[in-house]
């Protein structure tokens, strides 16, 4: 069920939306400066997924009307997922502008997949930690992009294929008993030193293994401990500051795109134009056209 809208700005909040099963799933975008609250008032033993395709300027969560978390400044990573609990109604206050795509689903069609495949019937989901990027939700979430624009010429079982490897996904990822944060992750000294390593080889010209030596790990360790630490691997964490520092460049306009692209990182104007493009979901130029 899409959440209902209410807010006051320039623009209106955009809403597209498919249903499959038990599932919801709802594309949500707000262009131009607004501060948009989403609330879902009725409780009930299900989820709300939502995939930040371009996070909004701050993102104020509360469930049962207490607060759960406040973000301020770029509220998230593109990519990063916000997974909560729709135990006692959800209200979102967001500043635009944001496009998220949200899934909507009920713990009975977890253990409706877990049955089907033959799996003991899951515990709740363990909730990661909100901005937590995940590669493999982001993707499913790019998949059904055309989908959502279309939904009449959709495939039905293209998005029931979809849903179900988002089930099978946070099963594997997240079901089961909760796990320590950080449980064999990276040092925060490690942590700190990798990334800095990673920051100061922006172009992606740095080996993993010579990462891995800062931190006196092996290369298979230390993937294993960052993506722990950090919720997605060294490469894609670095592909994220590239696109984070391109957005910071683009504030200023006394830098050309091919300036900002050799400064954030990339190897020529064509290819920060497609990197940002596949992320944000429009070109750097236009981007900036509407800040």
């Amino acid at each position: 069920m899409t959440l209902p809208e209410t807010g006051h700005g320039r623009g209106a909040l955009r809403t597209r939306s498919l249903h499959s099963g038990d599932y919801a799933i709802t594309r949500l975008t707000q262009h131009g400066g607004a501060h948009v609250e989403l609330v879902q008032e009725q409780p009930g033993d299900a989820y709300i997924l939502m995939v930040k395709l371009r996070p909004p300027h701050s993102f104020e969560l509360f469930v049962g009307g207490e607060p759960r978390l406040r973000v301020r400044e770029q509220a998230g990573q593109p990519g990063s997922l916000c997974l909560v609990p729709r135990e006692a109604g959800v209200r979102l206050a967001l500043d635009a502008p944001f496009d998220m795509v949200q899934f909507d689903f009920p713990q009975r069609a977890l253990e409706e997949w877990a049955a089907a495949h033959g799996m003991p019937a899951p515990s709740p989901l363990r909730l990661p930690p909100p901005g937590t990027c995940d590669p493999a939700v982001a993707a499913l979430a790019g998949a059904l992009l055309p989908a959502l624009e279309k939904p009449a010429r959709v495939s039905p079982l293209f998005v029931s294929h979809a849903t179900q490897a988002l089930a099978a996904h946070l099963l594997h990822t997240y079901g089961g008993r909760a796990v320590a944060v950080g449980r064999g992750g990276l040092a925060p000294w490690q942590e700190q030193r990798a990334k800095e390593k990673l920051r100061a080889h922006a172009d992606g010209h740095v080996r993993i293994a010579d990462v891995a030596a800062e931190c006196r790990l092996s290369p298979g360790h230390f993937a294993t401990a960052f993506k722990r630490s950090t919720g997605c691997s060294p490469t894609a964490w670095l592909a994220s500051q590239r696109i984070d520092n391109a957005r910071a460049l683009l504030r200023r306009h006394d830098l050309s795109l091919s300036e900002i692209a050799r400064a954030a990182g990339f190897s020529d104007q064509a290819h920060f134009t497609r990197a940002f493009a596949r992320v944000v979901g429009m070109p750097p130029g236009a981007w900036r056209r509407q800040l």
